[in-house]
């Protein structure tokens, strides 16, 4: 049987308004809910305003409390915040996944 995700548990992380909006749209294209989705940055950049398919995203902080709350992950882009961030989600039992891969094996 095929088991789809808890999709308040799954988050976009991003460092730039342009990469969240981008992973939202794949997902989008895959009819995922992105509605439901929670949408996590570094720290300084918590507060920022995602709008998205009328839906407007408060980006929040990438905080140990929020480790425990999200069970996959798609970074927006493969950059340093993927590369800070991925192993912290990883070790705090979440699924990873990389938008720019889903591209790519979309090309295919």
């Amino acid at each position: 049987m095929l088991m789809y995700p808890d999709w308040r548990k799954t988050a976009v992380v991003g460092a730039t308004a342009d990469g969240i909006e981008e992973a939202l749209n794949v997902l989008a294209l895959r009819r995922a809910p992105v509605e439901k989705m929670r949408v996590l940055v570094p720290p300084e950049l918590a507060g920022m305003e995602i709008r998205f398919g009328g839906h407007v995203f408060t980006a929040e902080a990438i905080l140990h409390d929020v480790l425990n709350r999200v069970d996959l992950v798609y970074f927006s882009r493969d950059d340093i915040v993927a590369a800070e961030y991925e192993p912290v989600f990883i070790r705090a039992g979440a699924g990873v996944v990389h938008i720019a891969s889903m591209m790519f094996l979309e090309a295919a």
